[in-house]
């Protein structure tokens, strides 16, 4: 009677091999789980900056510029259109441009674009101090309610990046700030820009990430039982990255017009007289 054959050992599988090299290697594991939510992050960002729509902005300089200080000369009065002004004239300029891939057009305008005053105090004079296309835009100022401190403004197209940006001489200190109001066509509210980012919206914004990295770290010790010192550096690094992150968008936002704001005040308005008495 022949003796009979030891079976042959089967060949471990692709699949089994590739889970046997990761078990034994768990940094590796790691970085692979990492790799993936950033991969899964990034599909996300780029389909949402892909997607078609309107997304006027309204960005105010936080550099002003103070043309007449109320109350330095006594003897000093000074007239816009024939009527005393006794508060500060100051300048303020604010850039309004298309941050969308979609064009907005004049008739896109559901309800009037209006610029006004915060607090509402009279406008002197409004005057267009930089147009990055004239002769595509072919912007718009409607001037007649300046005493009531309202600017409406107004444009034949504007597309991607293109914007307008307009000058305030207004009777009010520098702490004067201005607002938006108006509706489009497939966008309620225009978009505020501030620069920078108050400390509050930035941990409202750094709080769930670092939640959802403490959580991602408990994932990982459970399933691969990692070192509490391992999980500590991951989470600090990921922390920091984070973080400079949020700094560098909120504090350095990309605004596609010039601010050449002059170093010396400019003249007074059209319609201002200086005299002594």
């Amino acid at each position: 009677m022949a003796p009979e054959q030891a079976p042959t050992p089967q060949r471990p599988s692709p699949t089994s091999i590739l889970l046997g090299w990761y078990a034994n290697n768990p940094l590796w594991g790691l970085i692979g789980s990492i790799a993936s939510v950033m991969s899964l992050g990034l599909a996300i960002f780029l389909y949402w900056i892909s997607i078609e729509r309107r997304d006027l902005i309204l960005y105010v300089n936080p550099t002003r510029a103070t043309i007449l200080k109320n109350g330095q000369l006594s003897d000093l009065q000074v007239l816009y259109k024939g009527k005393a002004v006794w508060t500060d004239i100051s300048v303020v300029k604010v850039g309004l441009w298309n941050g969308g891939k979609k064009s907005i057009k004049g008739t896109d305008i559901l309800a009037p674009i209006t610029l006004k005053t915060t607090p509402r105090v009279p406008i002197l004079q409004a005057t267009l101090d930089y147009v990055n296309r004239d002769k595509v835009v072919f912007p718009f100022l409607n001037t007649s309610k300046m005493a009531q401190g309202e600017v409406g403004i107004s444009w034949k197209i504007l597309e991607h990046n293109d914007g307008i940006v307009v000058e305030f001489d207004i009777a009010g200190p520098t702490n004067v700030t201005i607002d938006v109001s108006g509706v489009l066509e497939g966008q309620n509210q225009i978009t505020s820009w501030s620069d920078p980012w108050p400390r509050s919206k930035k941990l409202l914004v750094l709080v769930p990430i670092g939640f959802l990295i403490g959580w991602f770290c408990g994932i990982l010790r459970s399933k691969w039982r990692l070192r509490a010192r391992t999980l500590i550096a991951v989470f600090v690094l990921a922390i920091f990255a984070f973080s400079t992150a949020v700094e560098k968008i909120a504090d350095h936002p990309t605004v596609p017009l010039r601010f050449d704001t002059p170093p010396i005040p400019p003249p007074p308005p059209d319609g201002i007289k200086v005299s002594v008495q």
